[in-house]
Order: C-alpha cells, then structure tokens, then sequence
C-alpha cells in the first residue's frame, strides 16, 4: 500500500492536486494554481488590447485572426483553471481507512460504490475524469478531478484511482 499511496501522490502532482502524507495520514489539499500557468494567461491577456489597437489603427485580418486565437485561447485556459479549482478545491482526507471532507466521513459501512464519469472536453485532444462516491443515500460526492490528453490515459488514470480508492476504503467496486 505505501507504493499506492506514492503513486497516488504523483498523479495527483501531475494534475496540480496537493497531496501531503504525514504517517497514515493523507492530506489531499486544495487545487493549485501554478505560477507559470497565470503568468501565461495573464500575458495573453495583456496581448488583446494590443492587437485591439493594432486591428483598429490599420485593419488586417491576421490581426483579428490572431486577436481571435489569442482571446480564445486565454478564455479556454482560464475556463480549465476555474473548473479544477472548484473540483478540487475542498480538502479531503484519508486516515484509518476512511474518507474525511466536506464534514461527511465515508467508509465501507455508507459507501455504496465508487465509480467514474469520463467525457471529452476538447475533441480529440483533452478528456475529463471525475471520481465520485455514491453512499448508501444515493447521494454522490466528487473526490477528484483529473484531465489528460487522450481517452486511453483518462481510462487508465480513473481505473487506478477507483482501484485505490475502493482497497483504501475497504469497498466493493
């Protein structure tokens, strides 16, 4: 189980999720925001009024087609940035086998099921993965959010992360 929680510990990481372990205790933290990732947008974004300016002052249509992809683009990366902030941003915590957040504590004894929604967020290039828990209210709570780049690495990541967290929470998948 150690190497598990290691590995947890670097998908996690790799999807800008906070991941600390102290003893048996797994802290699993607020999503967060690298500094290169606004340092990026925020540079995009400065580029607008720019090409603004440039489209107004002698009209080209490369100015506008690129005005366009650069205000898509930033518009696209601050969208992906609020939705795993807001998936991820609630502290979970595993200790003793349970599943502490939200002030909810889930074990074997009110997990029904832990299971996965996947679906494709930018055609062909990025999908999204969300793990929930169904308790015995049929109430469903999201643990984590991951994207990745293709439909194979999502279905692999989501497998892996329902495997540990059913044996960690000693449930049935």
């Amino acid at each position: 189980m150690n190497s598990d929680i290691k590995i947890l510990q670097s998908k996690l990481k790799r999807n800008n999720i906070p991941c600390k372990i102290d003893g048996s205790r797994i802290t699993i933290g607020k999503a967060k925001i690298d500094i290169i990732t606004v340092i990026l947008i925020l540079l995009l974004l400065a580029t607008i009024p720019i090409l603004i300016y440039l489209s107004l002052i002698d009209f080209r249509l490369k100015f506008v087609i690129i005005g366009l992809i650069f205000i898509s683009s930033a518009l696209y990366y601050l969208k992906r940035l609020a939705i795993n902030y807001r998936a991820n941003n609630k502290v979970k915590i595993l200790h003793n086998h349970q599943l502490s957040m939200n002030n909810l504590n889930f074990d074997s004894t009110n997990i029904e099921s832990i299971f996965a929604k996947i679906e494709e967020i930018k055609e062909d290039e990025e999908y999204q993965g969300e793990l929930y828990i169904k308790d015995n209210k049929e109430q469903e709570t999201l643990i984590i959010q991951v994207v990745e780049p293709n439909e194979q690495l999502i279905n692999n990541e989501i497998n892996w992360l329902i495997n540990f967290f059913s044996s960690y929470l000693n449930v049935k998948s």
